[in-house]
């Protein structure tokens, strides 16, 4: 037998293994996974296995256990969504070290909080159960290794006018992944913003500074992606040694849309 042959058998001997393994749909299965190019939007739901176990080797990377997996076929590169994706931003503001009114810009420290919806994943509902009779509530988070978010698609969340972004870290990077059985991601960071505020000094000392903060996507329109605001920082929380009045309020509707150069 030559190489030819021998390729060629245990390629017959996969696809036997395949078809009788435990799946009602292997064949059909094999052919979405091997195909190229893979439809990277489509995921092979649990439901199509008899033995969730299968389900598990055709994913690219799991955690918690195997109950949460990314599929082989999965692309970061493109939406996770077919219809319009919903990211939910927060911005958690814990201090306001600075208002430079030289170069017209305000920094915040702050948790920077991104939610969204990612039904290409491949979640195992039983095991998951497993995890949640350990204590968890059933429809709490599931923390994650960080590392995780590199296999995912991540929003292109653009900051407007924004100067410096800066992550912190102590030994590592203060950051955070989280999941739910409902598919959801949310990520966290802990970060030091500077944003550019528009300031006019004509009722000094009395003057009102008026400082928008907004988030949107950098690529996207509005059909594609669109933006919520997650929570308002409790305004009681932040700290500040500046000799301001600083006042937290939600951005009026009128500010909510922005269309850039590019039309998005």
């Amino acid at each position: 037998m030559n190489w030819l042959q021998a390729l060629t058998a245990l390629v017959s001997l996969l696809v036997q293994g395949v078809q009788f393994g435990g799946l009602v749909r292997g064949d059909e299965i094999l052919q979405k996974l091997t195909e190229e190019p893979y439809h990277s939007n489509e995921r092979v739901p649990l439901s199509d296995l008899v033995d969730s176990d299968d389900a598990f080797r055709y994913a690219k990377v799991c955690a918690k256990g195997d109950a949460i997996c990314i599929p082989r076929n999965y692309s970061k590169f493109d939406l996770p969504n077919e219809t319009q994706t919903v990211v939910n931003v927060g911005i958690d503001i814990k201090d306001i070290p600075k208002i430079d009114d030289k170069d017209f810009s305000i920094t915040l420290n702050s948790f920077f909080v991104v939610r969204w919806k990612d039904e290409r994943l491949i979640i195992d509902q039983k095991k998951m159960d497993k995890i949640f009779k350990k204590g968890e509530d059933a429809d709490s988070w599931i923390p994650v290794d960080v590392s995780f978010i590199k296999e995912f698609w991540l929003p292109d969340a653009e900051i407007l006018n924004l100067k410096e972004f800066k992550t912190l870290d102590v030994l590592s990077k203060l950051e955070g992944l989280w999941l739910n059985r409902n598919f959801e991601i949310m990520y966290a960071v802990a970060t030091r913003i500077t944003f550019i505020c528009p300031m006019t000094f004509n009722s000094f000392p009395l003057d009102v500074q008026v400082c928008r903060f907004q988030v949107g996507s950098f690529n996207y329109d509005i059909s594609k992606m669109v933006f919520h605001d997650e929570f308002i920082a409790d305004q009681s929380q932040i700290r500040s040694v500046l000799d301001y009045f600083i006042e937290i309020r939600k951005l009026p509707d009128e500010y909510q849309h922005y269309v850039a150069l590019t039309g998005k």
